[in-house]
């Protein structure tokens, strides 16, 4: 609900604040042992309502864990980060020079620790409004852009057409 109410569907939002997260059910979790502790309950069914708590909280521990290795797994782009460094340390691009416009995003730092050259996220619709006003080049120029990859083939060849800049696909 919190990340419906910040209209972001990205989960790193959720993560910038999750230290705050966790304090919050920290504080929860230990007054509400408090509370029982000092309930009038006896000894052995307060003990119990604890225990049963914290299994319930190590169980929900377990099963979020589990669903968030699935959802990594699931969506994971290591595939394409791994054939697009391929492509690109085969091309030996100078790393003081070269800079790369890519269009994967999110994530696209993965594929600047297997390549180790400069890189910049164009989304591809800033690409096809520069393009449609003869600005590309102008921009490219701006951040540096020596080369391209990972825009779909109708898009590179456009930028290619355009800018004269190598598509490294």
């Amino acid at each position: 609900a919190l990340l419906i109410s910040f209209k972001s569907a990205n989960w790193d939002h959720f993560l910038e604040i999750g230290f705050l997260i966790t304090l919050l059910t920290a504080l929860g979790a230990t007054w509400l042992i408090n509370f029982i502790l000092r309930s009038f309950l006896k000894e052995r069914t307060k003990y119990l309502i604890i225990g049963i708590f914290l299994l319930s909280l190590i169980g929900h521990f377990v099963l979020a864990n589990k669903w968030m290795l699935h959802e990594e797994y699931n969506t994971s782009q290591i595939a394409l980060f791994r054939e697009m460094a391929g492509t690109i340390n085969q091309n030996h691009l100078d790393k003081q020079n070269d800079v790369v416009a890519i269009d994967v995003h999110p994530t696209f730092q993965g594929l600047n620790y297997y390549t180790d050259i400069s890189l910049i996220y164009f989304n591809p619709a800033t690409i096809r409004k520069l393009l449609d006003q003869n600005n590309l080049s102008w921009a490219f120029e701006q951040f540096g852009v020596t080369k391209i990859i990972g825009f779909d083939d109708n898009l590179t060849e456009e930028i290619v057409r355009q800018t004269g800049i190598k598509s490294l696909e």
